[in-house]
């Protein structure tokens, strides 16, 4: 009975941290466009400010690529989401605009642990269940970004962009307090718990590498990647400029959130009977269609509603993604992990600026349509990722 209150109270805390991650997301996609008007610059030069976090997301990547196989995970997440909240709060006290690029690098160093390491840390804690807990724990940021556009918009409006920095930062560094209290013990431990030996480092990960259907995992999570989040910082402004109303920007927004929670939480329960594969194939075909219906409708009512139908598609993506990830390589998770996550950041670096620029030159539509080519690429690539993976069970 004890054990299992042990894991339950450290589950809570990895939620928890995932609900921080979830915060900072949804403010930013939010609140872009008040960002963008406090600077004065272009939705391309927004979009490269929020891509700056990838730079720190690819830099811890490789590192848990690497070496996080060796590391005190459960301190490092920990630490990670202090981390969070005093870049949320320099943002309120230090505006100068430079400075905001150091302040994304260190947003996406302490998001991109987090995101990692959740997925991580929940599989090694979870003793039955894996696949239900972890695809809980995606449901769990859907839910809280699923909040977060209405109180950052109310916040903004009441109090201005700085203020609602500090409060949301100090709010995490609240929540960061109870995962510290949880986290105690392994806090205490040496931050590196193995022999870092890079020679076998190096092998482990080619190892990871060479599983069948890994290079289909990464490739996967860069195309689902460039949907979800391209969207997220995108759709609130777009569809607030249709009538000129931030509300239906928010409503948007968390349309789209809430059709992740509804997507999650159906796969939770039968996340462990399906292929992820096939999951994947079938959901963001469907997703493809009416993403594109979704862009081309002009009423905003019917328009928000398309998008949050097409999130219950494909918000069963990073889930299954993971899922699938940690099940390859089942003795090297954080590998996977990190392997997983390279592919989200890169997608970040990469598309989100290109999204910006198209946005700047055609307009939101157009450049938010063209998000349904990566849908449709999902396809081939995760019917061969079912195939892989049922040739792995075979030989096991």
């Amino acid at each position: 009975m004890k054990n299992s209150a042990g894991m339950a109270m450290k589950l809570l805390a990895i939620y928890v941290l995932m609900a921080c991650f979830a915060t900072t997301i949804s403010l930013f996609g939010q609140l872009l466009d008040p960002i963008r008007s406090y600077y004065d610059i272009t939705i391309e030069q927004a979009n490269t400010l929020l891509s700056a976090q990838s730079v720190g997301g690819v830099f811890i990547a490789v590192i848990s690529i690497l070496y996080i196989d060796s590391l005190n995970q459960r301190k490092i997440i920990a630490l990670a989401g202090i981390m969070l909240a005093v870049a949320l709060i320099s943002m309120s006290v230090l505006p100068l605009f430079m400075v905001f690029w150091l302040i994304f690098i260190s947003i996406g160093l302490s998001t991109g642990l987090i995101n990692i390491l959740s997925n991580s840390v929940l599989v090694n804690i979870a003793t039955t269940n894996k696949q239900r807990f972890l695809t809980i724990l995606h449901m769990v940021f859907s839910l809280w970004a699923f909040v977060m556009p209405f109180i950052a918009q109310s916040l903004y409006e009441s109090i201005g962009l700085g203020q609602t920095l500090l409060i949301i930062g100090g709010a995490i560094l609240i929540c960061c307090a109870f995962t510290f209290s949880v986290f105690y013990e392994e806090i205490r431990m040496p931050l590196i718990t193995d022999r870092l030996n890079i020679r076998h480092r190096y092998r482990e990960v080619l190892k990871v590498l060479r599983k069948p259907g890994m290079k289909q995992i990464y490739l996967l999570m860069v195309l689902t990647s460039i949907w979800q989040m391209c969207t997220i910082y995108n759709v609130s402004g777009a569809v607030s400029l249709i009538n000129g109303r931030p509300v239906e920007g928010a409503w948007a927004l968390s349309s789209l959130f809430l059709g992740m929670i509804v997507s999650r939480l159906l796969y939770s329960t039968v996340a462990d009977r399906f292929s992820q594969g096939k999951v994947l194939a079938i959901m963001n075909t469907a997703g493809a269609g009416l993403w594109t219906a979704a862009m081309l409708v002009q009423d905003v009512i019917i328009k928000i509603i398309l998008i949050g139908i097409t999130a219950v598609a494909c918000g069963v993506n990073f889930p299954a993604i993971f899922g699938a990830s940690c099940k390859i390589a089942d003795k090297n998770t954080a590998t996977a992990s990190g392997l997983v996550a390279l592919g989200y950041y890169t997608a970040i670096f990469v598309f989100c600026p290109i999204v910006g620029s198209l946005s700047d030159i055609f307009g939101y539509s157009f450049a938010l349509l063209l998000l349904v080519i990566p849908l449709l690429l999902v396809l081939p690539l995760s019917v061969l990722l079912h195939r892989r993976m049922r040739s792995n069970e075979t030989a096991v």
